[in-house]
């Protein structure tokens, strides 16, 4: 928590090993103190005065601070230390000492956390908004949550209560009224006008869950003329005016917009000729702007060398060039919905928007060069050689043409030879790049996983990106897919690796 308390224990100390003392030579009289409420209302009942109840509470205070306990004791200790201290400002100290302690049974956590939200402190604050990130809180006491937070609210959690909110995922949710209410206490404002205060507040860093949240529920065009009305004050809102206005488009999710704000910041000269292609791809061929494609529009308004194709001119080419070629039939996989083996480009066609024709004209030109192939058999050789991780990286248009550029896989503990994990380098670069791509080099014949799996399909639906398998057939031969975030996969048929010399 960012207002710490300073832990009463260690304050407390002192105290706290007097009373043991007093407590260890009085047991030599009365045997050891009542360590839970029943023993506590039995000797109450049998009007035996043993310990006055001072000595009983701290007792049992210190009980619940050691670690050494079993759980179910710890929790029967803090009941009657609650018991008989509710209203000592002690208690509270040390429970919220022992609260912040990471390695605390989760038992004991929630039976804490129950206490110290009847007290109402202020410094529960951060510590309840960290705590609904639990998926193991119970509903009743996520629900006490909420509502202690809707009663005590503090400008410092807003951030992470609109993440929490994000994570809610659903308008439907039964938590959805009190976080709006939450919100609205903290800030003063109606909770859409909050989060787009948030979004243009330098300050605040859940820009990306706030604009899930806004495009989750308020109408599109509405949301657009509220961003056009704002006065910018971050690069965040300034990309959305810009991209809302040049491509009357509007990120709806986290990666979304933080690849609208990178590009906006590194890339705000290009803005203008991209948007331009845009447009005169809407009018020839109803293409909607997607910010994954801003890097191929950029690429080619900037490129007075490539012709300008129309998307007729792209489906003949293309067509004519992968019909030549040998293809792979995919084998089905668990997870795969019925159809996705459709690969054909020419059955697929109609369903390929003009940044996919693009993109694959484009990779299919850069397959064909021999240097390209010359390096993907020094690829697939390392990739073989290399049991702990697959091969990748991206796609980027340079110099009027696709140039791959492998990126290490992120590190890990486990290996895993079937699948690429991305590095926070490649994710970073892949939000102005043409496409991922990746490799099914684990072995020299690996016919069968020719082709996106399952898994590599969400993963490109879930982060918006493109992807291009490159599958081993044999030791002369590799196949090529090319697949999109809305699961269509196209087969550019096989292609000769080359060894120097061939």
């Amino acid at each position: 928590m960012s207002q710490k308390i300073t832990p009463a224990p260690t304050r407390l100390l002192p105290a706290l090993l007097l009373l043991a003392v007093l407590v260890g030579s009085c047991e030599e009289f009365y045997g050891p103190p009542p360590v839970n409420l029943a023993q506590y209302d039995r000797i109450r009942r049998g009007n035996w005065l043993g310990y006055p109840d001072q000595t009983v509470y701290a007792y049992n205070l210190r009980r619940v601070c050691d670690a050494d306990l079993p759980v179910g004791e710890r929790v029967e200790s803090l009941q009657l230390a609650v018991r008989l201290g509710s209203e000592d400002p002690l208690t509270l100290k040390v429970l919220m000492d022992v609260l912040n302690r990471p390695d605390n049974p989760k038992r004991l956590q929630y039976a804490l956390l129950e206490y110290v939200l009847q007290k109402g402190d202020p410094a529960v604050a951060e510590y309840a908004v960290r705590v609904l990130e639990d998926r193991e809180l119970p509903p009743a006491l996520r629900d006490a949550v909420l509502g202690w937070l809707t009663q005590n609210t503090r400008p410092e959690v807003l951030a992470q209560v609109v993440k929490l909110w994000a994570q809610e995922n659903s308008i439907t949710s039964l938590n959805e009224p009190r976080y709006r209410q939450i919100v609205e206490r903290i800030t003063g404002m109606k909770w859409a006008d909050a989060l787009l205060a948030g979004i243009n507040s330098p300050g605040f860093f859940a820009r990306g869950s706030a604009l899930e949240i806004l495009t989750g529920r308020l109408d599109g065009a509405s949301l657009r003329r509220r961003i056009e009305r704002m006065v910018p004050a971050t690069p965040a809102m300034m990309a959305l005016r810009e991209f809302v206005q040049r491509f009357d488009y509007l990120p709806a999710s986290k990666t979304d917009f933080l690849a609208a704000t990178a590009i906006y910041t590194t890339r705000a000269r290009m803005l203008g000729d991209t948007a331009q292609r845009s447009r005169q791809w809407q009018k020839e061929a109803g293409y909607r702007f997607a910010i994954r494609d801003f890097h191929l529009l950029s690429r080619l308004a900037s490129d007075p060398l490539r012709k300008d194709l129309r998307r007729w001119q792209l489906i003949a080419e293309l067509g004519q060039a992968v019909s030549k070629r040998d293809h792979i039939q995919r084998t089905r996989q668990p997870g795969m919905p019925a159809g996705s083996l459709t690969d054909s480009f020419s059955a697929q066609a109609p369903n390929l928007s003009m940044a996919d024709l693009w993109n694959i004209y484009l990779l299919n030109e850069m397959l064909e060069r021999q240097r390209v192939q010359l390096a993907l058999k020094t690829m697939a050789d390392c990739d073989f050689a290399d049991d702990r991780s697959a091969w990748g990286g991206l796609v980027f248009y340079e110099n009027g043409k696709a140039e791959a550029k492998l990126y290490p896989a992120a590190t890990r503990d486990t290996k895993d030879d079937l699948h690429y994990l991305a590095s926070e380098y490649l994710e970073a670069d892949g939000r102005d790049s043409l496409c991922r791509f990746h490799a099914h080099f684990e072995k020299v014949n690996n016919a069968e996983r020719a082709g996106p799996d399952a898994f590599e399909l969400v993963q490109a639906k879930r982060e918006n990106y493109y992807g291009l398998v490159l599958t081993s057939i044999d030791e002369k031969r590799f196949a090529a897919h090319y697949y999109n975030p809305e699961g269509v996969v196209i087969s550019l048929g096989t292609l000769p690796f080359r060894g120097r010399g061939s």
